[in-house]
């Protein structure tokens, strides 16, 4: 009997602002939004469930989310800090599968 394939698919909600409050301690009991920029067309593009509860959505414009959620610690995205934070995931998926890929944006499929 051959066994079928199976993929598992895991994605992290709101990889972005999640990182933001996995490094920063201070950040724990604080709405974490992530924008694109601190300009009026600046848009958010991650949301802890703390700010979603405020009413702040993705793509919302930056001053909207700033009046949705006064008390929000904004972050422009870091490369950097979420590239890190794949690759620890990946290493940590790979104890549980021969076959992990990065699917981009907090996500990955295990094989």
């Amino acid at each position: 009997m051959q066994i079928p394939a199976t993929f598992l698919t895991v994605r992290i909600p709101d990889f972005e602002a999640a990182i933001r409050k996995a490094v920063d301690a201070r950040l724990a009991s604080r709405p974490v939004v992530v924008i694109t920029a601190f300009k009026q067309l600046g848009r958010v593009v991650a949301a802890c469930p703390l700010a979603r509860a405020h009413g702040v959505r993705e793509e919302m414009h930056f001053p909207t989310a700033r009046l949705c959620c006064p008390d929000a610690a904004f972050h422009l995205p870091d490369k950097r800090l979420a590239e890190q934070a794949m690759r620890t995931l990946l290493r940590g998926a790979g104890k549980y599968s021969p076959l992990v890929e990065p699917a981009g944006g907090g996500r990955m499929v295990l094989d």
